[in-house]
């Protein structure tokens, strides 16, 4: 938010207090289950959570994720506004091996 503020808003805040204390709070909890999680995925060899954005990470894995997450937004409110066929094509065309 800090970053939105500063190109944006000329630095000014753009949350109310309270909101910005909630996601400040949302995002120390998240921290402390990554951390958590770390400390089972070292003890049971599985794959850890990077938060520094290790180098040898694969950027397109989450762009695609990112992407899809996307996909099945655009479809959910296409459904939910009736529009079944469109929804139905956001779908395939996520699907289609071409793209």
């Amino acid at each position: 938010m800090d970053l939105i503020s500063q190109g944006y808003f000329d630095g000014h805040d753009v949350l109310f207090v309270d909101t910005k204390e909630h996601l400040t709070s949302s995002d120390e909890i998240a921290q402390d289950l990554i951390t958590g999680y770390n400390w089972f995925a070292e003890n049971n060899g599985k794959e850890r959570i990077d938060l520094d954005g290790d180098p040898g990470y694969s950027v397109p894995r989450v762009e695609q994720r990112l992407n899809e997450w996307v996909m099945l937004s655009r479809s959910k409110a296409l459904s939910a506004q009736g529009k079944i066929f469109e929804a139905r094509d956001e779908v395939l065309s996520w699907l289609n091996p071409d793209r």
